[in-house]
C-alpha cells in the first residue's frame, strides 16, 4: 500500500497524538519542524502547532497544554473530517486548556487540531480557553511548530470578555495575558456576555474569535458566534459580529440531508440587512418557517456592498419527530411516481404497502430498516396503476401510519 506524503505527515501527526494522555494539565504534541517529513513541491500544506502556558504571580507553572494546532491542506474541509482531532480535557481539579470549537456528527464537540482547506483567503475559526479552579496568573501561548507557514500569513485572536485582539505572525511571537482566580463575578460576567465567556460550577469558558491566513487581508464582517436552535418545529439562527465593514447583509442559506451521499445543495431561505460600517458588537437573530424532521444544515452568506461574499461555517440541526413517526408524500395527487419520506423516532424495519379500495395490496416496499431521528425517502411508481384512491401504510414495529393518496392520469 503506498501513502501520499500528505497522508503521511497527518499520520505521523495523530500518532504523537495518540500516544500522548492528560497528566493533570499537560499534552505533548509534534515539537519540532525536523521532525516533518519532506513534502512535494506539489503539496500545499501549512501547520502551526502552538502551546498554552499559565504561570502564578510567583512565576511558577500551574498548567500546560501542548495539544493545540491548525493543519491546512488542500483534502482539508471545513467541517469534521479525517485530519481533525478530538481535544481530551484533563481529570485533575486545577488546569487551563484552549480548544478549538466544532461539530461532530451533529454534536457540538472541542479539537485539539482543527484542519482547514489550504486558501489564500482568511478564514475564521471559533476557540474556547477553559479553566478550572485556576488562581490568579499569566495566560501565554506560544509557538512551537511554525511549519512551511507562508510568510504573509498570522493567526489573530480576539476576545470580547478580555476586549483585546492578539497577533502572531511570526514563529518568535507569544501571546499573553493575565486572568483572575474563578470567582462569583466570573459567573455574573458570563450572564451578561454568553458569547464571550460562560461558567459552569468551577469551570470558566472564555470564548476567542480567530482570524488565520494573510496579514494584509481583513474580513469585512468579524463574526464572533453563529449557532442554531429548535423551537417547535422551527429553527431559530443567531449570530454576532465584533466589527463590520460596508456590510450589506447576510443570506440564510438551508440544506436538507437526507442522506449520507447529500450532494452540497444550498437554497436560501431569508435575508437579514448588516449595519453598514461599525466597530460596535451587533447581535442578529433570524427564524425559519416550519421544518421537516431530519437533519438540517444553515451557513451564512455574508454579502458586501459592492457584491464580494464570503461564508460562514456550517452548523447543523437535528429535528426529531414530534410522534412515533413523520410521514409525508408528494406530489399528492400523483402521476407517475410518488415520494415517500418516513423519520421515524426510533430505529426499526418498516414495510410500506399501497392498498387499493378493496384492500387489495398492490404495491409493496420492504421491509426496510430506517434510523432513528433520520429522512429515509423511498418512490413509488404508480405508471401502472388505474386512476383512484389508495391507501398508503406503513407498517413499523413501533407504529402503524395510513394515509390517503390519489392517482390521476
Amino acid at each position: 500500500m503506498r501513502f501520499t506524503s500528505t497522508e503521511l505527515i497527518t499520520a505521523l501527526f495523530f500518532l504523537f497524538l495518540g500516544l500522548c494522555t492528560p497528566a493533570q494539565a499537560n499534552w505533548d504534541t509534534p515539537d519540532a519542524p525536523s521532525q516533518q517529513p519532506t513534502l512535494s513541491s506539489a503539496s500545499e500544506v501549512a501547520y502551526m502547532d502552538l502551546t498554552l502556558r499559565t504561570t502564578d504571580s510567583a512565576g511558577g507553572e500551574v498548567s500546560v497544554d501542548k495539544a493545540f494546532s491548525l493543519y491546512f491542506l488542500s483534502e482539508g474541509t471545513m467541517g469534521w473530517d479525517r485530519y481533525d482531532a478530538s481535544k481530551l480535557l484533563p481529570r485533575g481539579d486545577r488546569w487551563a486548556a484552549i480548544a478549538f470549537e466544532g461539530v461532530k456528527d451533529g454534536e457540538e464537540v472541542l479539537k485539539a487540531q482543527e484542519s482547514r482547506p489550504y486558501s489564500d483567503s482568511l478564514q475564521v475559526v471559533d476557540v474556547k480557553l477553559i479553566k478550572k479552579n485556576m488562581p490568579a496568573a499569566t495566560y501565554t501561548i506560544s509557538v512551537e511548530t511554525w511549519y512551511s507557514v507562508p510568510s504573509n500569513w498570522s493567526l489573530r485572536l480576539r476576545s470580547e470578555a478580555l476586549g483585546k485582539t492578539f497577533v502572531i505572525d511570526d514563529p518568535s511571537d507569544t501571546i499573553s495575558f493575565e486572568l483572575e482566580a474563578s470567582s462569583s463575578s466570573e459567573e455574573e460576567a458570563s450572564k451578561s456576555a454568553p458569547s464571550a465567556q460562560k461558567t459552569t460550577s468551577d469551570t470558566t469558558h472564555i470564548a476567542l474569535a480567530g482570524e488565520v491566513g494573510p496579514a494584509d487581508s481583513s474580513l469585512p464582517v468579524e463574526l464572533s458566534s453563529f449557532s442554531v436552535n429548535s423551537t417547535r418545529d422551527q429553527a431559530v439562527l443567531r449570530w454576532r459580529t465584533m466589527s463590520e465593514t460596508n456590510n450589506s447583509g447576510f443570506a440564510i442559506q438551508h440544506q436538507e440531508v437526507h442522506n449520507a451521499d447529500a450532494k452540497d445543495q444550498w437554497s436560501k431561505i431569508g435575508f437579514v440587512n448588516g449595519k453598514g460600517t461599525t466597530n460596535e458588537p451587533q447581535t442578529y437573530r433570524f427564524m425559519t418557517s416550519s421544518l421537516n424532521s431530519g437533519t438540517h444544515i444553515f451557513r451564512l452568506k455574508q454579502i458586501d456592498q459592492d457584491g464580494a461574499t464570503h461564508y460562514s461555517e456550517p452548523v447543523r440541526l437535528v429535528r426529531k419527530p414530534s410522534g412515533p413517526v413523520d410521514l409525508t408524500t408528494a406530489p399528492n395527487p400523483f402521476a407517475e411516481q410518488m415520494t415517500i419520506t418516513l423519520t421515524p423516532r426510533a430505529a426499526q424495519s418498516v414495510t410500506i404497502q399501497l392498498v387499493d379500495m378493496l384492500g387489495r395490496v398492490v404495491k409493496e416496499i420492504g421491509p426496510v430498516d430506517v434510523s432513528a431521528g433520520a429522512q429515509t425517502q423511498m418512490r413509488m411508481a404508480g405508471n401502472r396503476l388505474s386512476s383512484g384512491s389508495y391507501l398508503l401504510r406503513v407498517d413499523g414495529e413501533t407504529f402503524t401510519e395510513t394515509e390517503r393518496v390519489v392517482r390521476m392520469r
